[in-house]
């Protein structure tokens, strides 16, 4: 399985916090700030997961997990919004990653994926 993720996400200070800490478990990252940079690199690459934010500027990452996730490609979405949000507006069947998260918190989302890995600390 290829060990690259997604990061689609308007706010380059988790892309990068993201791609580090991943990086360190030796999965490959690459980062999108908008849907239509995400869309370019989903046409040039296939990645293992893609995790995007809810929120991208004006655009809406929750219709785009979920559309990439209808053409079979696995997703997280990455939010900070309270669990009544994520109740009534996440496609069921997305995992999230609560913002602020743990490292832990990602840790057992991306084994879920099939993409362990030991962080370097």
């Amino acid at each position: 399985m290829d060990k690259s993720v997604l990061v689609v996400d308007d706010d380059w200070r988790v892309c990068d916090i993201l791609e580090e800490v991943l990086g360190d478990m030796g999965i490959g990252v690459r980062q999108a700030l908008k849907t239509e940079e995400a869309n370019r690199l989903l046409s040039e690459s296939n990645y293992a997961l893609v995790m995007v934010d809810v929120t991208l500027g004006n655009e809406n990452g929750t219709n785009l997990a979920r559309d990439l996730r209808d053409k079979g490609q696995q997703v997280i979405l990455i939010t900070g919004k309270d669990d009544l949000w994520i109740r009534d507006k996440v496609p069921q069947g997305i995992p999230v990653l609560r913002k602020p998260f743990r490292i832990d918190d990602l840790t057992l989302l991306i084994d879920q994926f099939g993409l362990e890995g030991k962080v370097a600390i």
